[in-house]
């Protein structure tokens, strides 16, 4: 339809446009036509201003007369079109000469204008004209621009495109296809340039795929739709994938796509995919993944065994039990891309965890946490086990060297460096022989080669420190193989304090030799065994034999025979408690020469206390014990003249008493009380004497004491009573209620207090308080004693003294003998006792003595004055002595007994045998045990027993503390008299017999 000038301005973007006539009048129409619809018009009237006005200007449309007064308006046409740079102009021919409109159509083909006006055309024709122009300007310059893109994505696409053109058959059925274009891509994929491609078939170009070739073009011919081949085909040595479009009827254009790379991408992600199911199938732990909201998407089959298939729960829940996220969670930190990984130790069941929490991208742009959690526990202990040994190697003390094959320094250790002054990284890798100087280059070979071998060696050598010092090693080697690896691992050792032990030593054992061969003493050591290992020359000339004849157990053929069994005996004592002794003995020379000698050995202990041997001298001391037998002699000689003038004195006194109140006994028979107190009186004072004569025999001689059950408490007031008689000092007395009762010798036991009480008196010459304590006492062991004190505040004893105040002839007064406390101890000793003092100067003095408890009733005591009876028994007396027998006799009349006495054991057998054998046997028999030069009661008793096994004998004798008096039943008697004895005595021993 016509368009007005004002529809123009609506619908045509302004647009210039150059006009080119022969004449440039303004006002010709077709220039003011163009201005009054609103375009932008250039004027021209040449060639040569068309050209230049369309270089300068460049016009979106060009109206140009075809008669031109400078040129022929095609040739103009024909340099328009064919410039490049003015390609975008569109190009109208107008002409009067309807005739040449064919000729000049025909000629556009050829590179003529874009289009033709044929004159006249004015007002609104003219201006639709100018617009169809326009249009169709557009139109060309976006087919260009298609065409342009077009071939710029044909040529420059990756993909390669070919375009086909379809063969058919007669009957119109396409059977092949025959290749028209082909862009760079596809000539790269097949190897082949386009001139050898365009014209041919498909079989041509792409042998062996004719079949599926032709379906899939005829299906795509025949239906007009797009086909992509399932299949990849080869195409050369790349793999495609093809895309068949049907352009247009008969053509066809074909995309390769090479899917070479894509494939092998395909297949390493899922040989990715394959090595990712083997290594969560592999892991030895668990693996969870779990999405933004804490809820789990994935776990791995050890997790669910262990936890249950929990996907899709809350990680906290379904993992640890809990209601609300776990206040260690680190998911918060994940989901912002942090990688988190920690070691823990449960406090559920103690073990070791190592947890890697990484984040995971998805294409969607979330985020998701996946968690590795493994049981490390294992790997803890082998770390601190790695950790403790490296460190022990490190501060080993000794030196670590690792040494390669060549003698090349691999490793050391801290106490290395330290030792040789260098750092690790200075003498790794250096040779050996850098800080061995008495290795040469040869020397770590020869090592190598022995130790590879044997697989350890022990060797000495020297290390040189970095400042030139060298001290000597000891080497321990070991060949080590690891893996193939070889390696000698050396421990060193600095022996410099040990040289010089062994140099101290050696000149030790040097001096030890010299002093031992230049001793005046003999000198021997043993083993453990006692074999004699080592003995000086004075031992030989001391022994009489050469030091191989007293090898091993040699030196015993030395000893005297009859001290030989006293000597093993003191050393095994002392060998089972780990201690030296000491022995005095006799030695019996090759020559008979008896020679007496001391020896002192003591042991050889190793560290840990085992005797490994031991070391002893052996010093001659005949003469010493010569001059000590002479001193002892002297000194028993010199005690026996103090015993003798003490017992003289005290039997003077003694005697004084008894020859005196007999004398006057006789002055004063008319007076029979008086006669009666003066007897009594010498009957005490001989009593005196015999406690004199107890106390020389329990010292002198010795023997078992004569034992009866006794009451303590009473004994203990009697015999202090009586020490203290006449002195100035007081006593308390603390005896327990419950005191167990004593089975002891009563006269032994009251000599021991009151002696004990008499040496407190003398204590404190200026009077004091004696205490005497007596209380039940056990051992640890539980037996039972009895312990009796006895404490003074007098002046003490020296330590000195302490010592030896039980000692014979010992005193450290002015008058005394030195017999009382040596024998309490005696007589302690032989009730199975134990006697202690202790003292301190100015302080005073505790006797403690220990005896065995009994636990028989004790029987009271009667009167010390018993009441005398007799019988009219037949009783027969030996003894030796004339007036004990004449005092027995008259004593036993006078109880009303028939006596018969006889003087030794022989006489009193014959006498009972006949007197028996006549009807007229004695009712008892009194012995006496002991007879000089004749048959004593021991004797006589065996030959009584013969005769009569039922005979009623009693032991006598003055000797109260022979083994016969305490054990008489053993030896066959039936009762046993101590000497000197009264009337009573004689008459309540005889009641226990026949009674």
């Amino acid at each position: 339809m016509p368009y007005t000038p004002a529809d123009m301005h609506e619908i045509i973007v302004p647009a210039t446009i150059l006009v080119v006539e022969k004449t440039t009048d303004p006002l010709q129409p077709a220039g003011r036509i163009l201005e009054e619809a609103g375009y932008s018009v250039l004027l021209g009237d040449s060639a040569a201003q068309a050209l230049s006005l369309t270089s300068l200007y460049r016009p979106d449309l060009l109206l140009l007369d075809d008669e031109l007064a400078d040129g022929s308006a095609e040739e103009l046409v024909a340099c328009i079109t064919s410039d490049p740079q003015l390609a975008g102009v569109f190009v109208v021919l107008m002409t009067s000469q309807r005739q040449r409109y064919g000729a000049l159509a025909a000629g556009r083909r050829s590179g003529g204008p874009d289009a033709f006006l044929v004159r006249p055309c004015q007002g609104i024709e003219f201006l639709d004209r100018v617009g169809e122009y326009l249009s169709l300007r557009g139109a060309r310059d976006r087919l260009r621009e298609s065409e342009r893109r077009y071939r710029t994505l044909f040529l420059g696409t990756e993909k390669g495109i070919a375009l086909l053109e379809i063969i058919s058959s007669e009957s119109g059925i396409p059977y092949d296809c025959r290749f028209l274009e082909v862009n760079p891509a596809f000539e790269q994929l097949v190897g082949r340039p386009a001139s050898s491609l365009v014209g041919h078939s498909v079989p041509e170009v792409l042998p062996g795929s004719a079949g599926l070739w032709a379906h899939a073009y005829g299906q795509v011919a025949l239906s007009g739709q797009t086909v992509l081949l399932e299949e990849c085909q080869a195409i050369g040595e790349r793999t495609c994938q093809i895309e068949i479009h049907a352009p247009q009827p008969g053509r066809l254009s074909c995309i390769f796509i090479d899917v070479t790379q894509r494939q092998a991408l395909e297949e390493r992600l899922a040989a990715t995919d394959e090595r990712c199911r083997a290594l969560l199938s592999a892991f030895d732990g668990s693996i969870y993944t779990c999405s933004e909201d804490y809820r789990i998407t994935y776990m791995n089959d050890e997790l669910i065994g262990r936890r249950g298939d929990a996907v899709g729960s809350y990680c906290y829940q379904a993992l640890h039990g809990l209601e609300e996220v776990c206040p260690w969670c680190v998911n918060e930190r994940v989901f912002q891309g942090e990688r988190v990984a920690w070691e823990v130790k449960s406090p559920k069941d103690g073990r070791w965890y190592h947890c890697i929490n990484t984040p995971v991208y998805h294409a969607d742009g979330s985020i998701s946490k996946q968690a590795l959690i493994r049981d490390i526990t294992h790997l803890k202990k082998t770390e601190a086990e790695l950790s403790f040994k490296s460190f022990t190697l490190e501060n080993l003390g000794a030196e670590v060297f690792w040494l390669s094959s060549e003698g090349r320094i691999m490793d050391l250790n801290r106490v290395a460096c330290e030792k040789l002054g260098y750092a690790r990284e200075e003498l790794v890798g250096r040779p050996i022989t850098e800080i061995d100087p008495e290795f040469d280059h040869e020397e770590p070979r020869r090592l190598w080669s022995e130790l590879k071998e044997r697989g350890t060696r022990q060797f000495e050598t020297t290390h040189q420190t970095r400042d030139g010092r060298r001290y000597p090693v000891e080497v321990l080697a070991n060949y080590l193989n690891l893996e193939g690896l070889e390696f000698n691992c050396c421990i060193v050792r600095d022996i410099s304090e040990r040289k010089r032990l062994e140099r101290a030593l050696q000149d030790g054992n040097e001096l030890f030799r010299t002093l031992c061969d230049s001793a005046p003493i003999g000198i021997f050591r043993c083993d453990a065994q006692w074999n004699n290992i080592y003995c000086n020359a004075r031992w030989e000339e001391i022994t009489g034999m050469f030091a191989i004849q007293g090898a091993g157990n040699g030196w015993l053929t030395a000893i005297h025979p009859e001290d030989r069994e006293e000597l093993l005996r003191v050393r095994n004592e002392a060998a089972a408690k780990g201690q030296g002794y000491w022995h005095e003995h006799r030695k019996l020379t090759s020559q008979g020469k008896v020679v007496w000698v001391r020896v002192l050995v003591n042991p050889i202990k190793d560290p840990q206390g085992g005797i490994v041997g031991y070391v002893g001298t052996v010093e001659d001391i005949t003469e010493l014990r010569q001059a000590r037998q002479e001193i002892l002699k002297s000194q028993k000689l010199e005690s026996i003249g103090v015993l003798a003038g003490g017992i003289a004195h005290d039997f003077n006194n003694i005697l004084t008493a008894v020859l005196g109140n007999i004398s006057l006994a006789g002055f004063q028979l008319d007076d029979p009380q008086k006669v009666a107190q003066r007897l009594e009186e010498a009957e005490s004072a001989a009593a005196r004497a015999r406690d004199l004569t107890q106390q020389l025999l329990t010292f002198a001689r010795g023997g078992e004491p004569v034992k009866k059950m006794i009451e303590l408490p009473g004994l203990l007031k009697e015999a202090v009573a009586f020490a203290l008689h006449g002195s100035l000092a007081g006593c308390q007395l603390q005896l327990a209620e419950d005191l167990w009762p004593l089975e002891a010798a009563e006269g032994q036991l009251v000599q021991v207090v009151h002696n004990l009480v008499l040496n407190a008196v003398q204590a404190m010459p200026e009077g004091g308080m004696v205490t005497v304590a007596a209380e039940n006492h056990r051992t640890p062991g539980g037996d039972p004693f009895v312990q009796i004190s006895v404490s003074d505040t007098g002046i003490g004893i020296s330590d000195q003294h302490l010592e030896r105040i039980f000692d014979p002839y010992f005193t450290t007064k002015k008058q005394g003998s030195g017999l009382g406390l040596a024998s309490c101890y005696s007589i302690i000793k032989r009730h199975l006792g134990t006697i202690t003092a202790q003292s301190l100067l100015g302080k005073g003095s505790t006797f403690r003595v220990l005896l065995p408890a009994s636990r028989e009733v004790v029987v009271p005591a009667g009167s010390s004055v018993a009441e005398v009876s007799g019988g009219a028994s037949r009783v027969l007396v030996m003894d030796d002595e004339e007036i004990v027998r004449t005092l027995a006799k008259a004593i036993l009349e006078q109880l009303g007994y028939r006596a018969e006495c006889v003087e030794n054991g022989t006489q009193a057998a014959e006498l009972y045998r006949r007197e028996r054998e006549s009807g007229e046997p004695f009712s008892a028999v009194i012995l006496d045990l002991t007879v000089p030069g004749g048959v004593g009661g021991k004797e006589a008793i065996k030959m009584l027993r013969s005769y009569d096994p039922q005979v009623k004998a009693i032991v006598c004798s003055g000797y109260s503390t022979d083994p016969v008096m305490a054990n008489f039943r053993e030896h066959g008697f039936n009762a046993v008299l101590a000497k000197p004895y009264r009337p009573h005595d004689l008459s309540r021993v005889l009641r226990e017999v026949l009674g």
